[in-house]
């Protein structure tokens, strides 16, 4: 029974941190728009990013998905499930096709990497050091860095790819390294940096250890710079399957498919078949959850550093004490590192203060109506399908997916703040005049050559802190259609 519920969160995880990669390509050069270019050096800092480990021995991927290993997994499955009727053997099948997938991504007791030959594939030097066209694709963070160099040029963009296990410090000291040889290579005493998903988390450690002078603007794209819920309840073992949530997400996957589609996705919810499927999954969790933590999280992912930082401040202190406690004389060195960490994550609010402060051009970008992975509580909640637009969008106020504001609320909001479908008050937010806010756009939606590849950069490019006075052309409310045009959002 431990090794299934092993299982579920395996795949969950990987489910969750590796949605963007499902991002189809759209590229239409046709209606690409460039800014005009003020000479600083523009860095892409990009998310969590599986692909992006390697095996330093021979350069491969540390995670990979083999034809082979996949027809060998449904083989055994079928002889365990049919042909045997031998439920140990159909999940040990399972369970190995998984290891064999992740364990090279697994963190020892001090934090480092199990496996010592596994790293990050660093992109040191400018892009034109690269081959953009064999190594990056056009959707999300690779299409952003082709977006960058189309602007400054590819001796003047960055692409900076980093391993995600470790600290928030160990991270920043990287990108600290490139922001010296961008600006050693162009000349200029800043940069300009557009960070998306875990990258927001980056780039604000970076703003936390080595401050703010050689930041000119930086652009928040779905960015995790408060964490995720998802991370914090999975650390306090808060696990719980919502019905509510599996609705959202699996209606947000398959909506534009057709009113074939549409109805069925309506009858499973009416006919309660998400309710059913919650029922039987929660029992099952809250049945094995101390075994998941005690022989399989703790060990393997709960070591690796990289995870807490997404872990939002409130979450935090009590997660390291779930995790760990009791258990402190084991894991003396990742402790350690952990209260560097907690730091870092509850500083984040007086970190933007003093940018902001200090002149840095802050804008940040939400995407919501797209549902979240429903596998804990505040899965109900307005997301990208990887974040929780509350925390992206830095506290503004939102209704449930599909619903509106109440009255009672809405009386008292400024109307002014208020989305055209009344589902969210702006107002908020701690940044609300540079907050913009995409409903039906998916995580880190940023794909070269779209509408709204356009307006990312034009916020990153402007010459002075971005508001919505500014760029009427972008309203704060938009929509985004599957060719990613942004329209402004109708009540």
């Amino acid at each position: 029974m431990k090794k299934l519920i092993s299982l579920l969160l395996t795949l969950i995880l990987v489910f969750t941190m590796a949605m963007p990669a499902f991002a189809a390509d759209r590229v239409n050069a046709d209606t690409y728009y460039k800014p005009d270019y003020d000479g600083y050096p523009i860095i892409v800092v990009r998310g969590i990013n599986f692909g992006g480990l390697i095996n330093e021995k021979d350069g491969s991927l540390a995670m990979q998905f083999k034809a082979e290993d996949i027809f060998s997994l449904l083989g055994n499955m079928l002889k365990g499930a049919v042909i045997d009727k031998n439920e140990d053997f159909f999940i040990d099948s399972v369970i190995d096709f998984v290891w064999g997938l992740m364990g090279n991504l697994a963190s020892d007791k001090d934090g480092t990497s199990l496996n010592k030959d596994i790293t990050a594939e660093y992109y040191t030097k400018s892009l034109a050091n690269y081959n953009l066209e064999e190594e990056f694709d056009y959707a999300t963070e690779h299409g952003m860095a082709h977006t960058a160099a189309e602007i400054a040029g590819d001796e003047h963009a960055y692409f900076f790819n980093y391993d995600w296990r470790l600290s928030p410090k160990e991270v920043a000291a990287q990108l600290s390294e490139l922001v010296e040889t961008a600006k050693k290579d162009s000349g200029k005493d800043k940069v300009k940096i557009v960070c998306a998903s875990m990258g927001g988390m980056v780039a604000t450690a970076y703003l936390y250890y080595y401050g703010n002078d050689s930041v000119d603007s930086c652009v928040y794209l779905c960015a995790a710079h408060n964490g995720t819920y998802v991370a914090g309840s999975a650390l306090n073992g808060n696990i719980e399957i919502m019905p509510e949530a599996m609705n959202n997400i699996f209606s947000a996957l398959t909506r534009g498919n057709g009113p074939i589609v549409d109805f069925l996705m309506k009858a499973l919810d009416k006919i309660g078949v998400y309710k059913l499927l919650a029922l039987l999954l929660n029992k099952f969790i809250d049945n094995n959850i101390d075994k998941v933590y005690d022989e399989f999280l703790r060990d393997g992912f709960a070591t690796s550093v990289g995870l807490w930082s997404l872990c939002p401040d409130e979450y935090f202190d009590s997660g390291v004490e779930f995790v760990f406690g009791g258990r402190e004389n084991e894991y003396p060195v990742l402790l350690e590192k952990l209260e560097e960490c907690g730091k870092f994550v509850k500083s984040t609010g007086e970190t933007l203060a003093k940018a902001e402060k200090d002149g840095v051009k802050l804008s940040f970008i939400t995407n919501y109506n797209m549902g979240l992975v429903p596998v804990y509580p505040e899965s109900v909640l307005q997301g990208d399908m990887v974040l929780e637009a509350e925390l992206t969008s830095n506290f503004a106020t939102f209704a449930k997916q599909g619903e509106a504001l109440s009255e009672d609320y809405l009386k008292n909001a400024d109307m002014a703040y208020v989305s055209p479908d009344k589902a969210i008050d702006a107002s908020t937010a701690l940044y609300k005049d540079c907050t913009w806010f995409i409903k039906d756009a998916n995580h880190v939606a940023c794909d070269y050559g779209t509408q709204y590849s356009d307006f990312v950069f034009s916020l990153l490019m402007s010459e002075k802190q971005p508001s919505l006075r500014q760029f009427s052309q972008y309203p704060q409310f938009m929509v985004a259609d599957k060719q990613l045009n942004l329209q402004p959002l109708a009540g």
